[in-house]
């Protein structure tokens, strides 16, 4: 890979600032509604050690609510790079995606609002039906009126930049001068944390990629399908896109999975062991460079768990 250079991750995107609200589907269970069941000759419970929790609402609807935020998640993984700035709902997204984010965003928050507006309407037979299941643990205080239900399901959109105020210039010079210091040492923490994340969904991408070019113990093929291939393609081109460090070494590990992938289809994985082979060692040959980069960049204990990860 080429010597590598790199750019102010935050010249190179937007901060996208995602909140999603719902209303809230489970209550705790007072101790003194908690019955033990006492065997003989057992000790007594203390019911302070116990938490026991109801559930008081779902639907169908809310279901489907659920699984578009689910969706909205997905989406934005895929597409942006997530919790670099260590706060859950902040994304950084790269300039040229910011349009079609905010676009998808709004078609979202419509069809989440429309959703809201049908669980409104079926609200009071939710209530009946686990009034008539929850028994003795039914509370009517737990349901606030539709409306007050239907605000707890919001989804806020906001753009944020990052910058030293320039007005604190004029307040005073050491302030200014030791929040520019900070700002330019938190953009050197954001682009390593940046490349880290992207380092391991690329790696774990290549690991998928790699077992399932593996045979079988039995000497059987694994299912490589159409739809892996084209979304190793959609990853290595967002990868591009994702970039916003300008990293060298990040740019030449998508233009190589892209060009390993031009000549790549599930027929001839199928019907050729050895091109199957041949294309599982160029994924090896991947993953080792990658290893390289990721043991050469700096380690600041940074920990990207799955969660940060799609693929």
């Amino acid at each position: 890979m080429t010597e590598d250079t790199k750019t102010n991750p935050l010249e190179n995107s937007l901060c996208l600032s995602l909140t999603l609200g719902k209303f809230g589907v489970s209550k705790k269970v007072k101790n003194d509604s908690i019955e033990v069941v006492k065997e003989y000759n057992e000790l007594e419970t203390d019911k302070t050690l116990l938490k026991v929790s109801k559930k008081i609402f779902d639907s169908e609807i809310y279901q489907k609510i659920c699984s578009l935020d689910g969706g909205v998640n997905q989406y934005l993984k895929a597409h942006t790079i997530i919790n670099v700035l260590m706060k859950t709902g902040l994304y950084l997204v790269p300039l040229g995606k910011v349009v079609d984010i905010e676009n998808y965003l709004q078609t979202k928050k419509q069809e989440r609002s429309e959703l809201v507006q049908q669980l409104k309407t079926e609200y009071n037979s939710i209530k009946e039906y686990f009034e008539e299941h929850l028994g003795s643990l039914y509370n009517e205080k737990d349901y606030p009126t539709a409306e007050r239900m239907t605000s707890k399901f919001f989804m806020e959109i906001s753009w944020v930049a990052f910058d030293v105020p320039a007005k604190l210039k004029a307040i005073s010079e050491n302030i200014f001068q030791r929040e520019a210091a900070h700002a330019k040492e938190q953009i050197q923490v954001i682009a390593e944390r940046v490349e880290e994340l992207l380092c391991s969904s690329t790696d774990k991408l290549l690991k998928h990629l790699i077992e399932r070019l593996e045979d079988r113990s039995d000497g059987k093929q694994k299912k490589f399908d159409s739809d892996m291939i084209d979304r190793a393609r959609e990853f290595f081109t967002e990868l591009k896109s994702r970039n916003i460090t300008s990293s060298d070494r990040l740019n030449d590990l998508a233009n190589d999975g892209l060009s390993l992938l031009e000549g790549v289809n599930a027929i001839g994985l199928r019907n050729s062991g050895t091109f199957r082979n041949e294309t599982r060692v160029q994924f090896i040959k991947m993953q080792e460079s990658l290893t390289n980069m990721i043991q050469s960049q700096p380690n600041r204990g940074l920990r990207i768990t799955d969660d940060e990860v799609e693929v």
